[in-house]
């Protein structure tokens, strides 16, 4: 595993999801997709 997914995976963890559905999630998404959602998500937070 890359850092960057890794990185991606511990984001949606602190993000609320399970390690589970960050895995599952980090392996059926493309890195970009993945990655744009993840950055609006810090948007939204602020």
């Amino acid at each position: 595993v890359s850092t960057r997914t890794t990185l991606m995976i511990g984001e949606m963890v602190a993000a609320g999801a399970s390690l589970r559905e960050a895995i599952v999630t980090s392996l059926q998404t493309n890195k970009e997709t993945l990655e744009s959602t993840l950055l609006s998500l810090h948007m939204e937070k602020g």
